[in-house]
């Protein structure tokens, strides 16, 4: 009997977040399939899933010193079963088929290393959702898509989208954050482009006033608030390009989902360095500026890049819509719930079986 079993953390917000959509995705497949797949959850699981969300909250500390806060609501959450708090977010799943039982793991780090080599050993089966091919893994690690969890609820919508008129030729968006002479760069050389567009820098550091300063310098425009979802893709869907910076730790970030998910064409400022399940490719899935913070370059230069690929992408007829177009198919094959599941269960299938 083929059969998949997982405990929910609720309380655990960051795991809880970043596992659902594999958990989703696994729920989907085995329904379609009718493979029993049991999802233990304690008894107050919305509760503790609403206290899990104020505890992470940047809130909080708005309120009360964090560390009052945080032991007021783990003494209201544990005796509502909230279990042991983790702070990663690798899920841990369970496997049976043919007498074979699999330990699995989910890593939805987003770092490219092994976060909690505990259950590296652990596991039978490990995937690894920023995983880096030039890297030495231990053989059970295996590629998977850094999904967006904040998606899946919203699918209909964000596939709505797809037939968004365009009134921007780009959009900019993204976090000051880690790399931030890249990051200002980058709007910097934007800004020069003589094309319809629209720029906002989100500041995150509290010594911000030299980012400010070259930020309006440049005619850049900033805040220091996330921008809403709806508010944020309805933007990307009316720009015939998107900049997707890279995350922190390099991963591809979770903006990708979200412009795969709309069919748009996304632009990131490197080539993609960790690989999915299903490998994006350049040129075909997204489109690359070829300005890595790892080979810096003087500023005219770097901005002379960035002016240069995008005008030419701009006018070459036909490539921003087959690029969207590949975008969306890509998502709807590879990171939709039941592909995305059956996948998964197709590498435990093979793990499982006999061996010749």
């Amino acid at each position: 009997m083929e059969y998949l079993e997982t405990t929910l953390r609720p309380y655990s917000r960051m795991q809880d977040l970043y596992q659902t959509h594999y958990r989703s995705s696994l729920a989907a497949y085995c329904e379609q399939q009718n493979i029993p797949f049991l999802q233990k959850r304690p008894t107050c699981s919305a509760a503790l899933r609403f206290l899990g969300r104020m505890r992470n909250s940047h809130r909080l500390g708005s309120i009360m010193p964090v560390r009052l806060g945080t032991a007021i609501l783990d003494c209201i959450a544990f005796p509502l079963g909230a279990g042991r708090l983790v702070d990663h977010t690798v899920g841990t799943y369970l496997y049976r088929n043919n007498g074979t039982d699999l330990r699995v793991c989910i890593d939805a780090e987003d770092s490219g290393g092994i976060k909690v080599p505990d259950l590296l050993e652990w596991s039978d089966v490990y995937f690894k959702t920023n995983y880096w091919p030039d890297r030495q893994y231990d053989p059970r690690v295996v590629p998977l898509a850094n999904v967006n969890p904040l998606v899946l609820p919203r699918l209909a919508e964000l596939r709505a989208l797809r037939n968004a008129e365009p009134e921007w030729d780009l959009f900019g968006f993204f976090r000051v954050w880690g790399r931030i002479e890249h990051s200002l760069a980058l709007f910097e050389a934007l800004a020069r482009l003589p094309c319809r567009k629209k720029l906002l820098a989100y500041l995150i550091s509290s010594d911000r006033g030299w980012e400010i300063e070259r930020l309006e310098k440049a005619g850049v425009d900033w805040t220091t608030s996330p921008m809403p979802l709806p508010e944020l893709w309805s933007y990307a869907a009316r720009s015939r390009l998107n900049i997707v910076r890279h995350g922190v730790d390099d991963c591809i970030p979770w903006r990708m989902t979200d412009m795969l998910a709309m069919g748009r064409c996304p632009v990131l400022d490197y080539n993609a360095r960790t690989r999915w399940h299903i490998p994006l490719v350049e040129n075909v899935h997204y489109l690359s500026l070829h300005v890595s913070p790892d080979n810096p370059m003087p500023a005219a230069d770097f901005a002379s890049r960035v002016v240069e690929r995008i005008e030419g992408w701009l006018s070459r007829e036909g490539l921003i819509p087959g690029i969207a177009g590949n975008a969306a198919a890509y998502f709807d094959e590879n990171l939709t719930p039941v592909p995305f599941g059956r996948y998964v269960v197709e590498q435990l299938r093979r793990s499982a079986a006999p061996a010749p």
